[in-house]
């Protein structure tokens, strides 16, 4: 409830340059973040799937350019890099393809795809057209642009997060450019344009083998234009190529054993942890996913629903920007630090909704795989309410889904039996 209620908070009645509904991002400094938005559209869309398509679609199409700069109401630039060009988080920064997709599955409205497709068309472009050198590599103006403020991923950066970083070519950055332009074919073969969708999975090939390239044989690593040679630093976000389907067995046996010894408690922004989450998924490491972001919602959640204030805390009952083990945690009313409803629902329970499918994976952590109790959580499907009851067994769980009101759902029997991040499937009826 803190979470969804911290979301509302964050989504604003059209003003100024915005023409529709749009995404503050955290009450404190309220402005248009791409990437924050995108997180923010992925945690309301559990709720109301077609508000959360409306409020994307408004951050691209009332952006004041295709690049959706960081920007306020009155359409002043929030974020300019040193060399005075207005910048917005690149494509790796709130995974903005992965949220288009789950928001597609998940109420499959052609005529949202229609108005949204030249837009994230245009995004694309853009940076192509402004952010690859000669030899096709990509990179950042600054590291405001990549999202990890002043992240030593990128060097010395004297004059701050504006400083120009255009020598790095960044793993997640060329990652997500490929899932993006094979998302986008996807989506032109959905609308009919044939042209597209060969332009598209061309683009997306391309930055797939540019990824690759980026594996240094032991793990990724972004590479150093001015001397052609990988970086030393290491960052969960170099992990992105596994979460987003494009690692090989080379890359996927290296880098297992990085995954499997993560520790939670290292893990205190959303992107870490989804990052995290997602790369151990994809090796079906499920046990490090669910201690992850068991652990991540167990820290959030015990704070959010303290009943004291604490001095040395933000204060409970709303979201904030960050979960770290002690100390603050940034500002209070941050949207994406409702991030626990992502790994609660779609981690923990690992729900899906898939057009009229539902899709239930559930993998709770050890320490709540206890025989006897129960787990329940409703999700929406087409404003239908869906009831989803986890009860653990010895070797797996009993998954039962029920609708109500209204709401018929088919479930050969209604209980099914998984093991512990076996996927079930059910047919929600119209």
């Amino acid at each position: 409830m803190y979470d969804l209620e911290t979301l509302r908070m964050m989504v604003k009645p059209p003003v100024g340059i915005y023409r529709r509904p749009w995404d503050a991002m955290q009450i404190q400094a309220p402005r248009v973040v791409l990437g924050e938005a995108a997180i923010d559209a992925l945690l309301i869309g559990y709720a109301d799937p077609a508000a959360a398509q409306e409020l994307l679609l408004g951050t691209f199409a009332d952006a004041p350019a295709p690049n959706v700069p960081c920007s306020r109401e009155d359409g002043s630039y929030n974020m300019v890099s040193a060399d005075g060009s207005p910048c917005g988080t690149g494509p790796q920064w709130g995974y903005p393809w992965l949220v288009l997709r789950y928001l597609w599955d998940a109420a499959p409205d052609r005529d949202w795809l229609e108005r949204i497709y030249p837009h994230l068309a245009g995004y694309l472009d853009w940076w192509l057209a402004h952010r690859r050198d000669a030899d096709g590599w990509l990179g950042h103006a600054c590291s405001w642009e990549s999202g990890q403020d002043l992240s030593p991923r990128f060097g010395d950066q004297p004059l701050g997060g504006g400083h120009p970083v255009h020598h790095l070519r960044p793993v997640d950055l060329h990652a997500a450019v490929a899932h993006a332009a094979g998302t986008m074919a996807e989506f032109a073969r959905i609308l009919g344009r044939d042209r597209d969708t060969a332009g598209w999975s061309a683009l997306a090939g391309e930055y797939a083998g540019r990824t690759a390239e980026l594996f240094t044989g032991a793990r990724y690593a972004d590479v150093d234009a001015r001397t052609g040679r990988p970086t030393e630093v290491d960052d969960v976000m170099l992990w992105a190529p596994l979460g987003l389907g494009l690692a090989g067995s080379a890359p996927a046996a290296a880098l297992r054993a990085a995954v499997r010894a993560v520790d939670p408690t290292d893990l205190v922004w959303p992107m870490f942890v989804w990052t995290a989450v997602d790369a151990a998924q994809a090796l079906g490491e499920h046990e490090v996913a669910a201690a992850v972001a068991g652990d991540v919602v167990e820290r959030a959640y015990r704070f959010w629903d303290a009943r004291d204030t604490d001095e040395e805390r933000t204060l409970p009952g709303v979201a904030c920007e960050y979960w770290p083990t002690s100390g603050r945690c940034g500002g209070e009313g941050y949207g994406w630090g409702a991030f626990g409803v992502h790994l609660l629902l779609g981690v923990l329970v690992g729900a899906r909704i898939v057009g009229d499918r539902l899709l239930v994976r559930p993998n709770l952590p050890a320490a709540l795989r206890v025989p006897g109790r129960a787990y329940r959580v409703r999700l929406a499907h087409r404003g239908r309410p869906v009831t989803i009851t986890l009860r653990p067994r010895q070797d797996g769980v009993d998954v039962d889904v029920d609708g109500a009101d209204g709401a018929d759902v088919d479930v050969d029997g209604r209980t099914v039996s998984l093991g512990w991040a076996e996927q079930g499937e059910w047919t929600v009826c119209r």
